[in-house]
């Protein structure tokens, strides 16, 4: 192996070995074999799938690391939810890896130091997650308390005032901090609370109507094989397969009875015997919204909301506008879209210099010292998504906020051809494939996402393609995709199923926000929307 110019040895230069290697002597210029110090890249995962006759499928793929992953991906959430039972997946998510008929709680609790504390649970507006993080020797214990915890919760009475209290402590929380809370809001607002606009919380006015048959009844609608994934990373397909016929039922007549109340005699389990209560609560008792939800489809209607918060320091505006999907074929567009724009802030955790090279940070956050905070904001749903621009600033700078968050979606729709440069577009580029090849990295990402994929489109697009995807995107591209959004009547456009107003959704909260003027005039005047 050559040595760099610039360090080169002579030839008569001898190369010798430490003293605690075997005693040879290598002239620089001799020739001999070394071995490649590159080592050759493992090739991407492709995921392996099984079906079974109940429709459940179990989704695995290779990981480099001495651990695993295992999750049950759920095609649930908020989404479902009406008034009768609001908050209940919030609930269900707190109420994760309680008692069951197989476990004890404090069985539950050993199970999880044995397993190393790494079981999870997350809920959302479209998705329902149950995993568990542990080393490949503990696999069949995470799949057993999986199982379990899903088929089989007790729903004990002080668990689940357990649960509530903690519930609506994060409820609370969130009121607290009205920038986080403005995400709840916008999409409230501009899907009229319902499908992906329902609460993402309890609420103090839905605890008291929520109890063991809301939650079950839930369960029963939703916890269902054909809408859930088992994903493992880092495991052998064939093992768990046999792992999720011994914990789940696969049968093909089990859609109606996968979840089911506790009833049965606990059994003996990895870690010692636990006990098991009857429920009381009938599955003929448990209300449904199957029926009624199954297909119903998000409509963006928008809309406008104003709350007035005198303790608050700041006011916060946010304008945004229907976008695509999670099956557009613009969706890549849409992505590289948030890239560009990005966010800027005056507190950046971690350190300064993320994102300061994007167009919000830029334009707004550098030249206006009043403004704290400012985001391109968007969200992605299998019918729906939502696009645009949120901004924290001092309440005396509230009447130009309308203005600097339209000035910057207009300019990306392209009027001039002039706005977004080769540089901008090429950075956006780069960052985009980094979030992606990062979130390939990530346990608990990289398992939604073969769950999502795989209940949406029943399979996983491979990293390599999205790459491909995002290559031939091009500038006029990105022009089109924003002018779809926000300028819709100029292309005459109609966002994913044609259901939307195309109307914008404004919400604006915290001090003086009556400071914000006519917002909606604000937004027609420099063209945007409906």
């Amino acid at each position: 192996m050559r040595l760099p110019k610039s360090t080169a040895l002579r030839s008569s230069t001898l190369i010798r070995p430490s003293t605690s290697s075997p005693s040879l002597i290598v002239r620089a210029n001799s020739s001999i074999h070394r071995p490649s110090l590159v080592k050759k890249k493992p090739p991407l995962p492709t995921p392996t799938i099984t079906e079974f006759p109940n429709k459940l499928r179990v989704a695995t793929e290779p990981l480099d690391t001495p651990g695993c992953f295992v999750a049950a991906v759920i095609d649930a959430g908020t989404r479902y939810e009406t008034e009768r039972n609001s908050g209940v997946t919030h609930l269900l998510e707190r109420l994760a890896w309680n008692s069951n008929s197989k476990y004890s709680a404090e069985t539950m609790e050993l199970a999880s130091q044995q397993l190393g504390n790494g079981m999870i649970a997350l809920s959302g507006r479209d998705t329902v997650l149950y995993g568990a993080s542990t080393f490949l020797k503990e696999l069949p214990l995470a799949v057993s308390l999986l199982g379990s915890n899903i088929r089989s919760p007790l729903f004990l009475p002080h668990e689940i005032a357990d649960a509530k209290s903690a519930a609506l402590y994060e409820h609370q929380l969130l009121e607290e901090q009205p920038r986080l809370a403005l995400g709840n809001y916008i999409l409230e607002t501009a899907y009229d609370g319902k499908t992906v606009g329902r609460p993402s919380l309890l609420s103090p006015e839905s605890e008291s109507r929520i109890g063991e048959r809301e939650l079950r009844g839930y369960m029963k609608d939703w916890i269902r094989p054909e809408r859930m994934v088992i994903t493992g990373l880092g495991v052998d397909h064939d093992q768990l397969v046999e792992l999720v016929k011994e914990n789940f039922d696969t049968s093909a007549s089990s859609s109606s009875t996968f979840t089911h109340a506790a009833s049965r005699p606990a059994s003996a389990s990895a870690l010692g015997k636990s006990y098991a209560t009857v429920s009381n609560v009938s599955d003929l008792s448990l209300d449904s919204d199957y029926e009624a939800l199954v297909h119903e489809k998000a409509k963006y209607v928008g809309g406008e909301l104003y709350k007035e918060i005198p303790t608050e320091e700041w006011t916060h505006l946010a304008i945004c506008f229907e976008a695509q999907n999670f099956n557009h074929p613009d969706v890549y567009a849409a992505a590289l879209l948030q890239q560009l724009l990005l966010r800027g802030s005056a507190f950046s955790p971690g350190g300064p210099g993320k994102g300061m090279f994007c167009r919000l940070n830029e334009n707004i956050l550098q030249r206006y010292h009043a403004v704290d905070h400012c985001e391109y904001i968007h969200e992605i749903f299998t019918d729906t998504g939502l696009a645009g621009i949120k901004i924290t600033l001092k309440p005396h700078m509230a009447p130009q906020a309308a203005d600097l968050i339209c000035r910057e979606l207009e300019k990306v729709t392209g009027k001039t051809k002039k706005d977004i440069t080769k540089e901008q577009f090429s950075r956006a580029k780069m960052m985009l494939k980094s979030t992606l090849a990062r979130a390939v990295e990530g346990r608990i990402l990289s398992a939604e996402d073969l769950g999502k994929q795989i209940l949406t489109q029943g399979k996983k697009e491979p990293l390599p393609d999205m790459l491909a995807h995002i290559d031939r995107v091009t500038i006029d591209d990105l022009y089109r995709v924003a002018t779809d959004m926000f300028r819709p009547k100029e292309r005459n456009a109609k966002m994913n199923l044609g259901l939307g107003t195309g109307a914008p959704t404004i919400v604006g909260i915290g001090k003086n926000v009556e400071w914000l003027g006519n917002v909606r005039e604000t937004v027609r005047q420099w063209g945007l929307g409906e």
